[in-house]
């Protein structure tokens, strides 16, 4: 019989790059467990590696592109293909789009339920981009003041108008 194994993809990566300990992924996970945030967001937070180092190995391991926050330019149009609240609650924001594809920053690239949640949204080809923790509360932030009213509240004030109230 198979063992799987102990870390996630990214996790190992991490681990492989001696970026982190053993032990500082079990405080990570814990304080994740306690406050909410994801463990990309707690390593980051207590300090056991900056935000470009991390997303850069991650980069690298799921070789996948990796936004820089200074970087990016958010349209409204863009940004409004996905529900406010389920990009706040997955932690991922739609840069851009180019022709059928969507390009959604995330911290996790393991999280396959919001690539394919967006997928299904949107109808479009879901492309990942890496965007440190930090940089995706910031741009979460920044979705609120560029950004029409949320798709959430469109799409309720439609269904009242539908029904007559």
């Amino acid at each position: 019989m198979v063992t799987p194994p102990k870390y996630s993809k990214a996790v190992q990566a991490l681990l492989d790059a001696n970026l982190v300990s053993e032990e500082q992924i079990g405080e990570a996970k814990s304080r994740a467990d306690s406050n909410g945030k994801s463990l990309f967001e707690n390593i980051v937070d207590l300090g056991f590696v900056d935000e470009k180092r991390l997303i850069g190995t991650l980069g690298d391991a799921f070789e996948l592109p990796v936004a820089e926050l200074s970087a990016i330019e958010l349209d409204p149009a863009v940004v409004n293909l996905l529900p406010r609240n389920f990009c706040t609650n997955h932690r991922v924001v739609a840069l851009s789009r180019k022709d059928l594809t969507l390009y959604l920053g995330l911290t996790n690239p393991e999280n396959v339920f919001a690539l394919d949640e967006a997928r299904l949204m949107t109808g479009l080809t879901i492309q990942p981009v890496l965007v440190g923790p930090e940089s995706i509360k910031k741009l979460l932030d920044r979705i609120a003041t560029i950004a029409g009213p949320p798709r959430f509240d469109i799409a309720s004030d439609d269904l009242h108008d539908e029904i007559g109230e």
